[in-house]
Parts: C-alpha cells; structure tokens; sequence
C-alpha cells in the first residue's frame, strides 16, 4: 500500500472517487460527513503532491481539482 506521510493513496483515491460519484448520485448532493471527508481529502492531495512524480503527479492533481469542484458546491460555501 503506497503511504506518504501516512496518508494512504489508495483510500485518498477511493475517496474522491466515491464521494464524486455519490455526488453524481444524489444530484449533487452529499451527507454533512462526506463533505468532512472530502475536506480531509483535499487537504491530503495538498500533502502527497510534493512527494509525486510524472503520472502519479498528474493523477493526484486531478483528484485534487475534483476535491475542490466539488467543495465549491458544498452547503453554505460563497460563490465569490
């Protein structure tokens, strides 16, 4: 299992990956605690990039932009 800093890259992508595709799901939609975790989560892209390279990079950097798409639509976050 690759760990950076403790931080799991297999769990960080289910997670994104499941969170947008419960998004996706419910219309847009996600519960408070999915919206915590998408937190965490892009708070742990931020993390791991620094220690990733060529496709690994890239990858992550796309979750990291997912995370935060998703995050602009969160419940009580201002458009400005």
């Amino acid at each position: 299992d690759a760990e950076i800093d403790g931080i799991s890259l297999i769990i960080l992508h289910e997670d994104i990956a499941g969170i947008a595709q419960s998004f996706l799901a419910a219309g847009g939609h996600l519960r408070p605690d999915q919206w915590f975790i998408l937190r965490q989560c892009l708070a742990d892209t931020i993390a791991v990039l620094p220690s990733l390279k060529g496709d690994a990079w890239v990858y992550f950097a796309r979750l990291h932009a997912l995370a935060q798409a998703l995050l602009r639509s969160a419940p009580g976050v201002g458009h400005s």
